[in-house]
């Protein structure tokens, strides 16, 4: 159960990191 979480949240902090990272340059 803890590791679906974490998988959830990296997934989801990925996407927002993705985004992020291109907002910055």
């Amino acid at each position: 159960m803890k590791n679906s979480s974490i998988k959830e949240v990296f997934k989801l902090g990925s996407q927002n990191i993705k985004p992020r990272r291109l907002n910055q340059t």
